[in-house]
């Protein structure tokens, strides 16, 4: 991951890669969800079609892993909220895009997370 030493310097020791590696490790088991459950996230009608009822599985299999889609798509929305509390806006989204080109690098596509940064970003 391609992160400024700058950008390191300024937060406590091992803070930053902990923080990075967390939402590394988060957003690639969501896209490997979405793939078992053939959803593609980067599309928002679909991203919102997780927070629906999980009832409409018939296979257990399937209903667990959209409970727990829809459980880390939470719980990332909530670190997400928490770390621009304590780093601030522009170095979230700097670790978010490392994580997303890290993604692809490990043969995603992007946004296959859910994780539509242009859009969060957006001062619209």
């Amino acid at each position: 991951m391609q992160i400024d030493a700058r950008f390191m310097a300024e937060l406590p020791s091992g803070s930053l890669m902990r923080t990075v590696s967390a939402f590394d490790t988060l957003n690639a088991r969501i896209a490997r969800l979405a793939m078992c459950l053939g959803v593609a996230l980067e599309r928002e009608d679909h991203l919102h079609s997780v927070f629906k009822s999980p009832e409409e599985f018939v296979d257990p299999l399937r209903k667990r892993y959209c409970i727990e889609l829809r459980g880390l798509l939470v719980l990332r929305y909530r670190m997400m909220r928490n770390a621009t509390e304590k780093i601030g806006v522009g170095k979230l989204r700097v670790i978010l895009t490392s994580v997303e080109q890290q993604l692809a690098l490990d043969g995603f596509k992007p946004a296959s997370d859910g994780l539509l940064i242009e859009k969060i970003f957006s001062k619209d």
